[in-house]
């Protein structure tokens, strides 16, 4: 059996200019059934295209703040670093991914990218969400389908979040205060999380499900 290639959208650092990727993106990837490629950000809309080609589904990585330009508002005082190059590069990616169709799975940074693409827009700066505290949530949709629960318990790692959901998503995920997944109902494999299920994918039952139901989606789309 063939295994579908999964493109996973690298990290960059800023002051050397090296691309690198957590090998826990990976790990989970190949654990999974998928074959895990890392992405070059390429500028040029023919590359993007052509290396959307090649792929069977794409996994948005988690990183730096998305640039607030790309949903209409300024800089706020507590953004933190931002990567326009990368920006760019992912937007272009997901609108790829889109017209074809493919599966996309964003987590963290991810999911907020997957919202701005989609025309969403984001809180750019909340407090004690940043330091891997675990807490409950409550499912619906597809995540629930995936899941087999209406609650799970998930980790939190980030400072910004959901604010108004793209017009073609809806919020599949949430605690009273904010989103923590969004997903589209109408797309073979269209989701997107807040927390990081690649870290906890060896313990985590919830976690497997998620990266199963990716590559299972991956699969059928190479099909």
């Amino acid at each position: 059996m063939i295994k579908p290639v999964i493109g996973l959208t690298p990290q960059r650092d800023m002051k050397t200019d090296r691309i690198y990727m957590n090998r826990r993106y990976t790990d989970a990837i190949t654990a999974s059934g998928g074959l895990p490629v890392t992405l070059v950000q390429y500028g040029d809309p023919d590359d993007i295209a052509a290396s959307a080609g090649l792929l069977d589904g794409i996994l948005f990585t988690g990183g730096v703040d998305i640039h607030p330009k790309r949903y209409g508002e300024e800089i706020h005082p507590q953004c933190g670093e931002i990567d326009e190059e990368r920006d760019a590069f992912e937007l272009a990616l997901y609108a790829e991914a889109i017209r074809r169709g493919m599966p996309v799975f964003g987590i963290c940074r991810g999911a907020q990218l997957v919202n701005v693409g989609g025309g969403g827009t984001l809180l750019q700066h909340i407090d004690g969400h940043s330091g891997g505290v675990l807490h409950k949530i409550r499912i619906t949709g597809p995540l629930r389908d995936i899941m087999g629960s209406d609650s799970i318990t998930v980790n939190s790692f980030h400072h910004q979040a959901v604010l108004k959901c793209a017009p073609s998503m809806e919020i599949c995920a949430q605690t009273p205060e904010l989103a923590e997944a969004i997903c589209s109902p109408r797309a073979p494999f269209l989701l997107a999380v807040q927390w990081h299920p690649e870290i906890g994918y060896r313990e985590d039952e919830c976690s497997r499900k998620l990266f199963s139901a990716f590559i299972a989606a991956c699969a059928a789309y190479r099909g």
